[in-house]
């Protein structure tokens, strides 16, 4: 989106299990079961460097895997891109989060970090692991000069020489005029995390059902929705509570586009060699409650603090920089 806005051609492609009709919105889905014949990726690869001059690999994850058929692996996705450049073509790599985080540092660094008593430890293990092989096969990058992108700045300690690639969003699908605490009662409060092992789900929610049994909060919605019902459950909050490990997420730039006051947990050791801090309302579980009863007295002055975000937004994730770095780059 931020290529074409800028005025460059581009196109997106994903590969999804049989089970998934898709997985994001993309120009061209392919299934495994069709991807799996070689003959098939063979003709994939003929078509995609006959047609493009660049291609940005998502979290070393294979488009082809012509050295060892049907491998799903970022040894795979590597030797994609060396392939890719041997065609002439210009290469990158970009991660976003777990695909190639540190946990056992994350966990180290962050009091609040979902890696140091996961819910779910086999769901935990299984993606520690992967992460972990993705990362070691992601420091050869520099050796076949390979440019890297991240999408959240915390992973800049996995990856020194990564430039940050900020998240785009459709700002004008967010914009609202309505202003928040614009009734009496509770105060309007969205939590919906879309991956609750990873954002803290089991500190945060016994919080907000306490406040919301007082009359403190009124949770505007429970349970998972679909991307198509975000912007109107967005607006119609007064806080959006994003994430507790330490980063903001989509969610917070979405809620921030809506001028919506926005609470998470901002770690230092991660933003302090990050490019920009975010304009949000700092808070950790232990800190959570205190923070929305202040909102609910009128404690905070939400102008600023929105207006703020909007402005951040409006620079940081309308994709014109984006764009800038990947133009850059190609």
């Amino acid at each position: 989106m931020a290529l074409r806005k800028s005025g460059r051609a581009a196109q997106s492609l994903q590969i999804v299990s049989d089970e998934q009709t898709s997985w994001f919105n993309a120009d061209r889905t392919i299934n495994r079961t069709q991807w799996k014949p070689l003959e098939f990726r063979k003709q994939l690869f003929k078509e995609i460097t006959s047609q493009n001059s660049g291609v940005l690999l998502e979290s070393l994850r294979p488009i082809f895997a012509l050295n060892q058929p049907s491998l799903f692996t970022a040894e795979e996705g590597l030797n994609d891109l060396i392939d890719l450049w041997r065609s002439g073509l210009k290469v990158a790599a970009v991660f976003h989060g777990s695909d190639i985080r540190d946990q056992l540092h994350h966990a180290k660094m962050d009091e609040f970090s979902p890696y140091r008593n996961p819910a779910d430890p086999a769901k935990f293990e299984a993606v520690r692991l992967r992460a972990d092989h993705t990362r070691l096969v992601a420091r050869r990058l520099n050796r076949h000069r390979i440019k890297q992108f991240v999408t959240t700045p915390d992973l800049i300690h996995e990856l020194p020489d990564a430039t940050w690639l900020p998240a785009v969003i459709d700002i004008e699908k967010f914009r609202t005029t309505t202003e928040i605490k614009n009734s009496t009662g509770p105060l309007k409060v969205l939590f919906l995390p879309s991956n609750g092992w990873l954002k803290s789900e089991n500190l945060v929610v016994p919080v907000l059902n306490q406040l919301e049994k007082e009359g403190v909060i009124k949770l505007v919605a429970k349970g998972s929705v679909s991307n198509d019902q975000m912007p109107a459950l967005i607006q119609s909050a007064d806080v959006v509570i994003d994430r507790f490990d330490g980063i903001i997420g989509v969610a917070s730039i979405e809620a921030m586009a809506a001028r919506r006051l926005v609470i998470a947990n901002v770690a230092q050791w991660i933003y302090n060699k990050a490019e920009v801090t975010p304009p949000v309302i700092h808070a950790t579980p232990k800190t959570l409650a205190d923070k929305l009863r202040e909102i609910a007295k009128d404690n905070f002055e939400y102008q600023l603090i929105t207006e703020a975000g909007f402005e951040y937004v409006s620079k940081w994730h309308d994709g014109k920089e984006s764009a800038a770095r990947l133009n850059h780059w190609l």
